[in-house]
């Protein structure tokens, strides 16, 4: 009986002992994310948000189980480490995913630190085949903030314990990285599970290998941050592999749905969380998206498209068939939408009509070219303008009077399905000058201002052009000149009211 007992007690302690299970299909993940900031440093808003992402990402369509993919958000140093040393036996591929603060040294943990050194010491005790470590480390910004981490070589292990390494950092190792708060997330790691979800699949064989994911988050990074003030962000590649034929990381084929995109730049979003789930540049790319409904917008030279799609499991749908909703980018731009840029601009040539201001500044036909800057909630016109000569006659005496002016109108816009109304303030600097056409009287030039209330009506553009209609009302304030009196004297100041009509035609540059 004692004998026993013994027996049973000593295969518990080594049940206890050993992993309780071999991982489903070999593979093992552990998904960190840490907001939390050490003191002096700004916490993040995105990274525990980015490793729930990554790790969807390989449960769906990395032959993950749910149950070999763990989950540690704002852990400490210890937490880990003890979860690094729970890796099973049998292990064929450890991912360990990170986001959060670093530097030169050691990931920056909220209260604690864990050095490079002791992580790749743990890592390497942990005896799997290969191991794929993805390090997005960040530090604090604003609205894009910097992620630094000097990493690249500093990860490599001097004595690794199987067949190999594969380090994908989110930066060299003398850069920043970048976070986004319209996005929702890093850079680095919408464009790596983006990549995941079949994006980076080039030969289209329904398999993401290591290469492809990593040229297409490198293009794609790269891309996204070549016009942030912090920089360009390159991801750096280090690995050691060895009697390996080429690592394949997903199969993105089969759980949930599929969405097809064509030629365009394609923006995803999470109906429910608002979170970008994809970003799409590639033409002909395939998406194996979870079920669920989603919000997509499509950028073209001329306009964005959006749509809804309710994504059902199995279902294979074209996004270009859902997107229904059309808009010009000058009008996305004054909405300020999160999927359009910041700006956009266009060049306007317009003719028309100055009314009468005073004897001798007639009604005369006038032109006008101006360039706009479109911004989210307001639209910038710097233009030039001038009128053709308008002939005054007297009993002994022929004039021609001409006007120049150079001036900005700023103004507000309400867009509608066909059309655009907008309306604004207006100031300019005008020159005018007369000349008596038989030389018997000396030119006479005076310097004034114009302001005008504006109002405008555009149509849509078709292939990048739109027609115009503006009105203005305006308020001339010029200094009179009596070239009998005063040749070259000043006259008294004078304002005078009028109307300012033009039609014309505007190109979205």
């Amino acid at each position: 009986m004692n004998a026993a007992i013994l027996m049973l007690a000593l295969m518990a302690a080594a049940d206890e002992a050993s992993p309780s299970r071999i991982p489903v299909d070999g593979r093992v993940g552990l998904f960190v994310g840490s907001n939390g900031a050490p003191n002096g440093r700004e916490p993040l808003q995105h990274a525990e948000a980015d490793a729930r992402h990554m790790r969807r990402v390989f449960v769906e369509l990395g032959n993950l189980s749910a149950g070999d993919a763990h989950l540690l958000e704002a852990p400490t140093a210890d937490a880990i480490l003890d979860a690094i040393k729970k890796t099973p036996a049998g292990t064929r591929l450890l991912v360990f995913y990170y986001s959060g603060h670093a530097d030169s040294r050691a990931l920056l943990l909220e209260g604690s630190e864990l050095s490079f050194v002791e992580l790749d010491r743990a890592l390497a005790s942990a005896g799997t085949e290969l191991r794929l470590e993805l390090i997005d480390a960040c530090r604090s910004g604003a609205m894009t903030r910097n992620k630094g981490a000097t990493l690249g070589e500093r990860l490599q292990v001097a004595d690794e314990r199987g067949e190999g390494r594969v380090v994908i950092s989110s930066s060299a190792e003398w850069e920043d990285s970048h976070e986004s708060d319209e996005l929702g997330g890093s850079f680095f790691t919408l464009h790596m599970a983006t990549g995941l979800r079949g994006a980076a699949d080039d030969d289209r064989d329904g398999k993401v290998t290591l290469t492809e994911a990593y040229r297409y988050v490198y293009g794609r990074t790269v891309e996204s941050t070549i016009s942030s003030g912090a920089g360009v962000q390159h991801p750096s590649f280090n690995y050691t592999l060895s009697g390996r034929g080429e690592v394949v990381l997903t199969w993105p084929t089969g759980q949930g749905g599929t969405i097809a995109f064509s030629d365009g730049d394609y923006v995803v979003v999470d109906a429910a969380s608002g979170r970008v789930a994809a970003e799409v540049t590639s033409p002909n790319t395939t998406l194996a998206m979870p079920a669920g409904n989603y919000r997509i917008h499509k950028r073209t030279r001329e306009e964005v498209f959006s749509g809804t799609v309710v994504l059902q499991r199995g279902a294979a749908i074209s996004a270009d068939l859902f997107l229904r909703d059309r808009e010009a980018h000058a009008r996305l731009v004054r909405k300020g939408r999160a999927e359009d840029p910041s700006f956009s601009h266009a060049v306007r040539v317009m003719a028309g009509v100055r009314g009468r201001v005073a004897g001798g500044l007639d009604r005369a036909p006038m032109l006008r070219a101006g360039y706009e800057l479109a911004l989210p909630w307001f639209s910038v016109m710097p233009y030039v303008s001038g009128t053709l000569g308008a002939e005054l006659s007297t009993p002994r005496l022929e004039w021609s009077t001409h006007e120049l002016g150079a001036g900005a109108i700023v103004s507000r816009s309400l867009d509608f399905s066909a059309f655009t109304l907008r309306g604004g303030f207006g100031a300019e600097a005008i020159r005018i000058s007369q000349s008596e056409s038989s030389n018997r009287e000396p030119a006479r030039t005076s310097f004034g201002s114009a302001l005008a209330a504006h109002v405008g009506f555009e149509t849509r553009p078709w292939w990048d052009f739109f027609l115009l209609v503006h009105l203005e009302a305006a308020l001339y304030v010029y200094r009179a000149t009596d070239a009998a009196i005063e040749p070259a004297g000043n006259g008294e100041i004078v304002t005078r009211p009028t109307y300012r009509g033009f039609f014309g035609l505007g190109y979205e540059l």
